[in-house]
C-alpha cells in the first residue's frame, strides 16, 4: 500500500474546502492557504480528511488562539482548601474557575 504524501493530502483538502474555511471568523482572507488539524497530532489527531480543514494565513492563527483560550477555560481547577461540606468546596471551585 502506497503512503500518501502530505503535499497530496494538502492539495485534496484545499480543493475540497474551496479555499479558506475560516471565513466565519470575519475579516479578509489571505491568499496563502494552510491545512489545519482540528485535533492536533500531538493530542492524538490524524491526517484523515475529517480532522483537516483549509485555513488562510489570516484565519489560521485566529482559530488556534480561540482553541487555546477554550482549552484554558475547560481545565477545571480543584480547590486546595479543606471544606467541611461538599457544597462549600463546590462553591469555592466555581469561584476559582470563574477567573
Amino acid at each position: 500500500m502506497k503512503m500518501e504524501t502530505w503535499e497530496s493530502i494538502r492539495a485534496r483538502i484545499i480543493a475540497r474546502d474551496r479555499g479558506c474555511s475560516g471565513r466565519f471568523l470575519g475579516g479578509e482572507c489571505s491568499p496563502i492557504l494552510d491545512v489545519h488539524h482540528i485535533l492536533p497530532r500531538e493530542e492524538g489527531g490524524t491526517d484523515e480528511d475529517s480532522n483537516l480543514m483549509a485555513l488562510c494565513h489570516t484565519h489560521h492563527p485566529m482559530l488556534e488562539s480561540m482553541r487555546r483560550a477554550i482549552l484554558r477555560r475547560r481545565r477545571w481547577r480543584t480547590c486546595p482548601h479543606e471544606h467541611r461540606y461538599a457544597h462549600a468546596r463546590e462553591a469555592c471551585e466555581r469561584r476559582l474557575n470563574a477567573a
